[in-house]
């Protein structure tokens, strides 16, 4: 879904206003957070898939919680770095 809502940058909802002179800036800047989104979220996704799998085979005794809260700090930080670069390509 986050490959094809990147075709579109147009339709995105932005954090300033889009005019003629940032309308190039603010189009890349939501494009790149979504590859970044991207990418962050299909290792999320491979984390959890290979710790489920570690634990069912009785390699690991629990699910890492802290390495789920720690990319999910990255993916929160990810968006807030979009969001102050968005402010200042304004």
């Amino acid at each position: 879904m986050l490959w094809a809502t990147s075709r579109y940058p147009h339709t995105f909802n932005y954090p300033v206003r889009i005019t003629q002179e940032n309308a190039r800036r603010q189009y890349l800047l939501g494009r790149g957070l979504l590859v970044w989104l991207k990418a962050e979220v299909c290792w999320l996704f491979a984390f959890i898939v290979r710790q489920q799998i570690l634990v069912a085979l009785g390699n690991a005794q629990r699910f890492s919680i802290e390495l789920v809260f720690g990319m999910t700090f990255l993916i929160c930080a990810t968006v807030g770095v979009y969001f102050v670069r968005a402010y200042f390509a304004r």
